[in-house]
């Protein structure tokens, strides 16, 4: 079973500095309401393993450790707890008009999967629509 989110936007901005704004998790907490603390836990550089302590309202405290990281296209994490595994997928695509094509998706499986997603659906699907807006903002007005 697996429950999925998505979201994407259309951002004005060299892919560059979207991936260097996407990957510099500690400063999320400064344009993304949805996250209050980052920290990376391993030390750099960024590459597959290498773990992160987020919080997230109404959340709380999570560990991501990532399993992809292709720059500057491609950052995938996942955070594990009984029963379930999240996936958090975010993707850049470089236009020919100069766009950078942003891809957010989260996405829950595993036995506790339809449940996580009938008790906060709503509040993760609006977490993922605004960490697209958000980067966004932070990337066009930077």
């Amino acid at each position: 079973m697996a429950v999925e989110w998505r979201a994407s936007a259309e951002i004005a901005a060299p892919i560059e500095r979207v991936w260097d704004a996407m990957v510099d998790v500690e400063r999320w907490p400064e344009w993304t309401p949805t996250v209050t603390e980052a920290a990376w836990i391993d030390p750099a550089p960024t590459a597959v393993g290498r773990r992160a302590r987020l919080r997230q309202p109404k959340l709380g405290r999570a560990v991501w450790r990532v399993t992809e990281f292709e720059a500057p296209t491609t950052f995938v994490w996942v955070h594990r707890v009984p029963g379930m595994l999240t996936e958090g997928r975010h993707e850049l695509e470089a236009g020919p008009d100069g766009l950078v094509t942003l891809r957010l998706t989260l996405t829950h499986t595993g036995a506790m999967a339809k449940v996580a997603g009938l008790l906060a659906g709503e509040l993760t699907a609006g977490y993922v629509a605004t960490e697209a807006e958000s980067l966004k903002r932070r990337c066009e007005g930077a």
